[in-house]
């Protein structure tokens, strides 16, 4: 019973020492500076890979062009695209690699193209601004050349994100709001919902 306790308490100190110790510390430390560690790539980069970094492009304009409605942009995507094209090693310039990580497909075309949560994260992604973040923080700012022009990026940051890139709220946050004409009265069936509740507290 001790020797197996003995070991199990040298396991755990393999664990604590060599690889929470060292090796994802190494990991944080590369990732602070800007350097690949290991984790997911975002779509595009860290070199920009013009395949995928169209796409993202793309976005960023069908977002603008629908007045920065998520909701409207991915209806727009899930039936038109523009989409991701299907990953090949021949697509790879010499010496990169890339592990593929998508996933979501359309559901009416089957094609690859973001989820809407994922449109979200593309659109406030500060790493297509060109800074690097680690643990949900900047670390570098102007770490590499910007994937989207700046005044494209602020436009779709400010209309989805309530925080700024410090995480205090956001000035600039002027979320989508869809404009509904109002209707002639000549041409109203029912009283709209103001004047009902009215009407009601009269009548009593």
């Amino acid at each position: 019973m001790q020797m197996f306790r003995d070991q199990g308490e040298r396991a755990a100190d393999s664990l604590e020492y060599p690889i929470r110790g060292r090796l994802v510390r190494s990991r944080h430390r590369r990732s602070e500076r800007g350097l690949w560690a290991g984790r997911k790539a975002a779509a595009g980069y860290y070199v920009p890979f013009e395949p995928y970094a169209e796409v993202i492009r793309a976005y960023f304009r069908l977002f603008q062009e629908y007045n920065g409605c998520v909701d409207h942009t991915w209806a727009h995507i899930q039936e038109h695209g523009p989409f991701f094209p299907e990953f090949e090693e021949s697509m790879l310039p010499e010496g990169f690699i890339y592990k593929p990580n998508m996933e979501y497909r359309s559901e009416i075309t089957g094609k690859l193209c973001a989820s809407k949560s994922g449109l979200r994260n593309y659109l406030t992604n500060v790493v297509y601004l060109g800074h690097w973040i680690h643990k949900q923080v900047i670390v570098e700012w102007d770490n590499h050349a910007p994937l989207v022009d700046a005044d494209l990026f602020m436009y779709a940051f400010n209309r989805i994100s309530k925080s700024d890139f410090h995480g205090e709220p956001n000035a600039n946050h002027s979320p989508y709001r869809a404009y509904r004409p109002r209707q002639p009265k000549n041409t109203r069936s029912q009283l709209y919902p103001t004047y009902a509740s009215l009407e009601r507290v009269c009548k009593l």
